[in-house]
């Protein structure tokens, strides 16, 4: 019998139930996982310069909205909820 993901889970059950924020908790939980944290406050138009570092960094976005740009040409908008991330 083949089952289908619509068959197990809606769209709408999906979109409650596994979603950016619930991995955000997930990922600040100390007492499941040892994911060391530190919040930062960006200003508008402050840049971060992704994979500058030879380290992993993972950015959530609790408000607001941030562009990801190769040099000067912006190529994708993150806003609330949303994560960038960074790998050297």
């Amino acid at each position: 019998m083949d089952l289908i993901l619509n068959d197990v889970y809606s769209y709408e059950t999906i979109e409650r139930e596994f979603n950016t924020k619930q991995l955000f908790a997930l990922l600040s939980d100390k007492s499941f996982l040892e994911v060391s944290s530190q919040k930062i406050y960006i200003k508008k138009g402050e840049r971060i310069e992704l994979g500058k570092d030879k380290l992993d960094y993972v950015y959530y976005i609790s408000q607001g909205v941030a562009a990801a740009s190769i040099r000067d040409q912006i190529i994708d908008f993150r806003g609330a909820t949303d994560f960038f991330w960074s790998s050297g």
